[in-house]
């Protein structure tokens, strides 16, 4: 019957279990974190009042499924270390096992120097093997704690909505007010008509344009003071995308020599009216309100009418569209040397209005060498594309925009449009074979079922610029009936504007107009005390050192384009879900990068993978080590005590070292220990021994029984035969 007991090869089978299963915990845990947003410093768990970091909470479980595994596999490869140990003593020949070699043996795991004593492990390399392989086992609670980190996710792209400008829409106009409307009758060219087909079906409106809306102008406004463009609400704080779509385009650039001479002529004409000599423009700007046509003079593209009541002059300037044919035009001009020559005393001697000896007036205001220089410059509106890469890190914006495509030809703008009845039946009866809409241009010669989206991109178009122009139609002069000191009349706000910094306009900054006109300002007084002590005047006011190199014409161009661009920063100005004209989404690009798990399972396995297959060989050869020795052992007091208890030395024990005490004597060292398994075989041998000589002693004794029984019976049978003779 077999003595094995079952509770340690349960043990052993049972820690290499139990240490898989916590290998699976860990690889759980972790997974259930992969790609999970990394806690930031201040995320806390809060328990028992206590305050414990989800980051450091997180370490702390995956480190404790790291010291279990190892626990549970060590506690495997020490019990079978244990019955390899012992297995390996009871095959030793029958001299035994010296005490020495059984103290490496014994100590092997919990003593790293015991490896060392290469004389024991020579005749035991399988033992060395699994003491090497309990040693290094624990790297793997090392590792595997360290297979989750933090890493870096950037988002995939995907395709989502972006803001765009909604130019096929109304929503960059003004309400369009309807006028006249007129009845509608169908085309009867292609096919016959009777007289139903000119009854009145419904009626179609014409409806006039009003301009920008105040969105738009808002937009704009906000544009021209900061410069660039408006913040644009992002999908995310930092992506990406592109967008090529049409819209408008500013083309700037200086008018012809004769023109310019007119226009000059015009300005100085203006100002030498003696209620104006002391107030000449320095900064200009209109859109004529009639545009020549062939036999129109060029006079009525000039800044000032001169009227019929004592030679006065008006501003020929018209923001309105109502004339035709329409056009987006306007026009520019600076001519700061005549604003500089009013000087403060102007009102009294002006030398525009009473220039002393012959002077040519117009070339020293605006000729090369008038101080600033003069310039004329023409706008009008193009269609082209833009190419616009919108880019945002961490919230800042950047926006890069190419103009490309531009048309050769200036864009007409549309006073009416023509389309249906608020609420019409047009079109819905019997007669017609489907309902249609409606919306041309005021001249369209189209049929009644034309709906042209170029129109509503016209309308958008010219908003934009009438929203623009706005900005920079009037002028900028001195006030004359300025009281006390000098002030500035202005129905301009260029001014208010980015463009003040273009060279042009570089006198404009507040204190050069005055500065060139040699009036006193507070803010000049800075003077200087014997001793170098420093007034307290200085460092009143700072002044704008450098201006833009950007010419005045470019710097129109751009920032009609931000003006543009930024419209889209306008939810109201975008286009409505509903419209059949809302645009696909736009292939996003994601940079935002957030701290997330990262877990590579394999790197775990990896490590628990070789822990583990290596624990359960060992295990297995502990368990065959158990069959073979008929018995198992485990770490316990009662298990030593028997062991030597039972166990035969080759010598005697001194008295004085009976202790047990550090360190062992030398003569101990030497004595061989001889275990149960010999000391049977021994006495097995013995047994049988004695058994034979028993048998062997019984058959003699039977022998020498039957040799004297048949020696007493030949004596007796002689007898008798002597008694019988006898």
């Amino acid at each position: 019957m077999s003595r094995i007991h079952w509770l340690t090869p349960m043990l052993m089978t049972g820690a290499v279990l139990l240490g898989l299963l916590f290998a699976l915990g860990h690889h759980f845990f972790y997974a259930s974190l992969h790609g999970t947003e990394a806690p930031s410093v201040s995320d806390e768990y809060h328990l028992f009042g206590a305050s414990f970091s989800e980051q450091q909470t997180n370490t702390a479980i995956g480190t404790a499924f790291a010291f279990l595994v190892r626990a549970c596999l060590i506690f495997g490869i020490s019990l079978a270390y244990l019955q390899a140990v012992l297995w390996s003593a009871a095959r030793e020949n029958k001299r035994g096992v010296t005490v020495a070699h059984l103290d490496v043996l014994m100590s092997a795991l919990g003593n790293l120097l015991a490896l060392g004593t290469l004389s024991v492990w020579v005749r035991r390399p399988v033992l060395l093997l699994i003491a090497v392989m309990a040693w290094l086992i624990p790297i793997a609670s090392i590792v595997t704690p360290a297979t989750l980190s933090i890493g870096t996710h950037t988002a995939p792209s995907e395709f989502r909505p972006v803001p765009q400008i909604a130019f096929n829409s109304l929503n960059l106009l003004a309400e369009m007010p309807y006028v006249a409307p007129m009845e509608v009758r169908l085309d009867c060219a292609y096919r016959t008509c009777d007289y139903r087909d000119y009854l009145p079906r419904g009626t179609e409106a014409d409806y006039v344009y009003s301009g920008p809306s105040n969105a738009v102008r808002r937009l704009a406004l906000a544009t021209a003071a900061q410069g660039g463009i408006l913040n644009i609400k992002a999908p995310a704080p930092n992506s990406s995308w592109m967008l090529e779509f049409p819209a408008p385009a500013l083309q700037c650039g200086a008018v012809d020599r004769i023109f310019a001479r007119a226009i000059q002529q015009n300005i100085l004409d203006y100002t030498l009216v003696e209620k104006n000599c002391s107030a000449g423009p320095g900064f200009l700007s209109w859109r004529p309100a009639l545009l020549p046509a062939s036999p129109q003079p060029i006079i009525q593209m000039l800044p000032y009418l001169e009227t019929l009541i004592n030679g006065s002059h008006v501003s020929n300037s018209d923001l309105s569209t109502e004339r035709d044919p329409a056009s987006t035009l306007f026009f520019i001009a600076t001519t700061p040397s005549l604003m500089a020559m009013n000087s403060s005393e102007a009102s009294q001697n002006p030398r525009v209005c009473h220039p002393t000896g012959p002077i040519n007036l117009i070339e020293t205001f605006f000729g090369p060498d008038a101080s600033p220089p003069s310039t004329i410059l023409e706008c009008d509106l193009h269609n082209s594309t833009y190419h616009a890469e919108f880019s945002y890190v961490n919230g800042v914006q950047q926006v890069r925009v190419v103009v490309s495509d531009i048309s050769p030809m200036p864009l007409t703008s549309q006073s009416k449009v023509r389309s249906l009845w608020k609420n019409s039946s047009l079109y819905q009866d019997d007669l017609m074979s489907q309902p249609c809409d409606y919306f041309a241009d005021y001249e369209s010669t189209a049929t009644t079922c034309e709906f042209d989206t170029t129109l509503l991109q016209t309308l958008s178009y010219q908003a934009i610029f009438n929203a623009f122009a706005e900005l920079l139609i009037g002028s900028v002069q001195w006030d004359s009936n300025y009281k006390s000191g000098r002030g500035l009349s202005t129905d301009s706000k260029v001014i208010s504007t980015v463009l003040t910094t273009a060279p042009e306009l570089a006198w404009m900054d507040d204190f050069n107009m005055a500065s060139k006109n040699g009036d006193m300002l507070l803010q000049d007084v800075q003077p200087v005390w014997k001793g170098g002590e420093v007034s307290k005047f200085a460092g009143w006011k700072n002044r704008r050192n450098a201006t833009s190199e950007v010419p005045l014409h470019r710097m129109l161009e751009e920032l009609f384009v931000n003006v543009t661009i930024s419209l889209m920063s306008q939810e109201s100005l975008q286009y409505n879900k509903s419209s059949p004209f809302y645009p696909p989404p736009t292939n996003v690009t994601f940079s935002m990068r957030t701290n997330i798990y990262v877990y590579p399972a394999f790197k775990l396995w990896l490590a628990y993978g070789l822990a583990i297959g290596v624990t359960a060989l060992i295990v297995c050869y502990g368990l065959a080590a158990i069959i073979i020795n008929d018995a198992s052992f485990s770490y316990q007091f009662s298990t030593l005590l028997r062991l030597s208890r039972g166990a035969e030395l080759s010598g005697e024990v001194k008295q004085e070292d009976l202790d047990g005490k550090d360190p062992l004597p030398r003569y101990l060292k030497e004595l061989n220990v001889r275990f149960w398994s010999e000391k049977r075989e021994e006495q097995c041998m013995e047994e049988e021994k004695l058994a034979g000589s028993e048998v062997v002693d019984g058959e003699a004794d039977q022998i020498e029984s039957a040799r004297f029984g048949d020696e007493v019976h030949e004596t007796g049978g002689a007898d008798r035969e002597r008694s019988v003779s006898r």
